[in-house]
C-alpha cells in the first residue's frame, strides 16, 4: 500500500480529478442512504426522502459526466 501511495503522489492531479473522488464518495453515501433508510421514514415521508435522494444523486451523476468531458 505504501509503494501506491507514494506512486500516487508523483503523479499531478487536476482539479477535475478531485472533484470526480469527491462526488463518488457523495453518491456512495447517497446510495447508503437510500438502501438503509437512515431516517427511518415511512410511507409518504419516504417516498419524499427517497425522491430527493435520487434527485441529488441524478445531479451528481450529471456533474461527474460534464467533469470526464
Amino acid at each position: 500500500m505504501v509503494g501506491l501511495w507514494a506512486s500516487m503522489r508523483r503523479t499531478m492531479t487536476s482539479g477535475e480529478d478531485v472533484w470526480v473522488v469527491q462526488l463518488n464518495e457523495l453518491l456512495k453515501h447517497v446510495e447508503h442512504f437510500r438502501r438503509e433508510n437512515i431516517m427511518g421514514y415511512e410511507g409518504k415521508e419516504l417516498d419524499s426522502f427517497d425522491a430527493g435522494l435520487h434527485m441529488v444523486s441524478t445531479m451528481v451523476k450529471c456533474m461527474m459526466e460534464e467533469l470526464n468531458e
